[in-house]
């Protein structure tokens, strides 16, 4: 089942971060549930969980977060060798937001771009990862360019 993000709203007298989301299917009624809650993966039936449940999840994820170690933070030199590696132009493509500019950009990377790098791009994207080869995916990415390219300009801003 399908729901889409609709925001993130904070509760008036709690402060806590609930999600609202609409279902896009059946109804298309729209729900709001602790950003907690919804950041984990819902059951194939759907959103409803008894409170038994949900609070059995969040002692399940308070615990398994203190005792594992791959949850750790990694340190900042893991980082920068990280960003060393990525092509530069791709925090150039993250900055921009006119789909024109991104796709000269993304045409300059084009030719030496990595699966983890297609990886963020679907992410910035917000695009489903695409099978295939890199060239298959790189062409895939680059046509969803031109159609945002040919019909952004044509949004009422």
């Amino acid at each position: 089942m399908l729901y889409q993000l609709a925001a993130i709203a904070e509760h008036a007298q709690t402060g806590e971060k609930l999600v609202i989301y609409q279902s896009l299917h059946k109804d298309y009624r729209v729900y709001a549930m602790p950003e907690a809650m919804f950041m984990r993966e819902m059951k194939p039936e759907g959103v409803n969980r008894t409170e038994e449940e949900s609070g059995q999840l969040l002692k399940e994820e308070e615990s398994a977060g203190q005792n594992d170690p791959a949850e750790k933070e990694p340190e900042p030199e893991e980082l920068q060798k990280e960003a060393a590696a990525l092509n530069p132009l791709l925090l150039d493509f993250v900055e921009e937001e006119d789909y024109g500019k991104r796709l000269d950009i993304f045409r300059k990377m084009k030719g030496s771009l990595t699966q983890e790098e297609l990886d963020i791009l679907y992410e910035v994207l917000d695009l489903f990862r695409k099978t295939g080869d890199i060239e298959q995916q790189a062409e895939s990415v680059e046509s969803y360019l031109k159609m945002q390219k040919k019909f952004d300009g044509t949004r009422l801003r």
